[in-house]
């Protein structure tokens, strides 16, 4: 059997300063999606006061098109007989502020049968500072491919062990290398070595370099018709 609580008045008072006191913000439902309780974070992301909202559809948070669509996603999610949904894990979710702005959310809904009806608690998290973050996470990224692939320069990404990860554009055209045949094997297993010496000079150097320091040396490759290209190397963490 489950448990079962019982809140008395005091009880009733401390849940309701933790609700307030909530980094997410707390909106509460009532049986016909109206706005029955909106904690102190809910102001902050939605710029609404609770008497402002408190007895209003909640709709009024969301932007226009997304009213059809939160209303399919709480009948579909009423027919389940699940008691909490993390939402937007298909679609993004956003809603809509005060001053008509509008804000990503990241949102999860708690389901409470109350008699023959159910209520829903929807717990809200503006997410417009990790998705800004995310922006610039990916534009570095297309900033370092750019540079990684139009550099003069032969660039050979490498994990700890020494097996190839990614050659840039430059080795593939100097040497002519197939990335999809070296990516995964050993740097001085490829087959561009221009001797045994060589080979073993990058093997070696690649194994100091799990020391920590940054090395430097001068190997020979063999380019394309076998032609003998010497490189001036610099191996770093």
């Amino acid at each position: 059997m489950g448990n079962k609580f019982v809140a008395d008045g005091q009880d009733t008072d401390i849940l309701a300063e933790i609700i307030n006191f909530s980094a997410d913000g707390i909106i509460s439902l009532d049986q016909d999606q109206n706005i029955a309780r909106y904690n102190d974070a809910a102001e902050k992301i939605f710029g609404y006061s609770a008497e402002e909202v408190i007895g209003k559809s909640l709709n009024i948070l969301l932007p226009e098109p997304m009213h059809s669509i939160h209303k399919a996603l709480v009948k579909s999610y009423d027919r389940t007989g699940e008691k909490s949904r993390r939402m937007g894990q298909r679609i993004d979710l956003y809603g809509m502020t005060k001053s008509g702005d509008k804000v990503p959310l990241d949102i999860s809904i708690q389901k409470h049968p109350v008699g023959s009806s159910c209520r829903f608690t929807a717990i809200c998290r503006d997410i417009s500072y990790r998705l800004d973050q995310e922006k610039i996470i990916r534009e570095n990224e297309e900033k370092f491919r750019m540079l990684f692939n139009t550099s003069h320069h032969v660039i050979v990404e490498m994990n700890g062990d020494g097996d190839v990860v990614e050659y840039n554009d430059t080795i593939i055209h100097m040497l002519k290398v197939k990335p999809q045949k070296d990516v995964g094997k050993k740097i001085w297993d490829c087959e561009f070595w221009a001797s045994e010496t060589d080979f073993s000079l990058i093997k070696e150097a690649v194994l100091n370099l799990k020391s920590g320091e940054d090395v430097s040396l001068i190997v020979n490759v063999r380019g394309e018709n076998n032609q003998k290209i010497i490189l001036d190397i610099s191996l770093k963490k």
